[in-house]
């Protein structure tokens, strides 16, 4: 906005204390700035240390996770592979000494093991399904008032910041009066947008942080799945080929 001065006149000499010098003026804006300047460095510091250690928690949670599912597959193969070729070695066996006169018992016998462990397999199913969607429902409503704590410890902590900031252009304006009405309005609208992009960034990173944990619980849940899936799965075929 553009300010028109007035030529200047000699003011007579006043001795009003509400009156500050240009020197006090000076001064009180260089503290300003000193106080602006350290509130953001301090948050900048604060931000960038909770990145990184968020950044190093998810990498060693993925490294643990992938370690222990690369182990848990190759001792459930070498387990089943060693059940199958029992299992054959039995089979031959069994085969080999009963021969033909045997094949309709043996064919009951399956059928009746195949409903068995048809059955079980469909109990077992429902209470894992059971078991998995009161994980999914405890692990969600954690994040939830994860979340809902921190929002309102931020929001508590911007209230603060913009009584503080409100309480000091106060103060800045009942000592510069209205000369300063201008320059007192940009500053507010400067502290506005800055809050506002404080905010807008914190919200972000936070929206980030519980996507992510939201799907490492989904992914750790389906691997405990198909490993119990796997486990019933062999059991089931030694039932039915015993």
């Amino acid at each position: 906005m553009k300010r028109f001065r007035t030529p200047y006149r000699p003011r007579p000499q006043s001795n009003h204390p509400n009156l500050p010098s240009r020197r006090q003026e000076a001064a009180q804006q260089q503290q300003r700035e000193a106080a602006a300047a350290q509130i953001q460095a301090v948050h900048r510091g604060n931000a960038g240390r909770q990145e990184a250690a968020l950044q190093q928690q998810q990498e060693a949670a993925a490294t643990q996770i992938q370690a222990v599912h690369r182990g848990n597959a190759g001792r459930q193969e070498a387990a089943q592979q060693q059940q199958r070729e029992a299992a054959a070695a039995q089979i031959q066996a069994v085969h080999r000494g009963n021969a033909g006169r045997q094949e309709a018992a043996l064919q009951q016998q399956q059928e009746a093991a195949a409903t068995q462990i048809q059955a079980v397999h469909r109990g077992n199913a429902g209470r894992q399904e059971a078991a998995q969607q009161l994980q999914q429902e405890a692990a969600a409503t954690q994040i939830q008032a994860v979340h809902r704590g921190n929002a309102g410890r931020q929001e508590a902590a911007q209230q603060q910041q913009r009584e503080a900031a409100a309480a000091q252009i106060q103060a800045v304006h009942r000592g510069n009066a209205g000369r300063q009405e201008a320059a007192l309005q940009q500053q507010q609208e400067a502290a506005a947008t800055q809050i506002q992009a404080v905010h807008r960034g914190n919200a972000g990173r936070q929206e980030a942080a519980q996507q992510q944990q939201r799907e490492a619980a989904a992914a750790q849940i389906q691997a405990v799945h198909r490993g119990n899936a796997g486990r019933q799965e062999a059991a089931q075929q030694q039932q039915r080929e015993a």
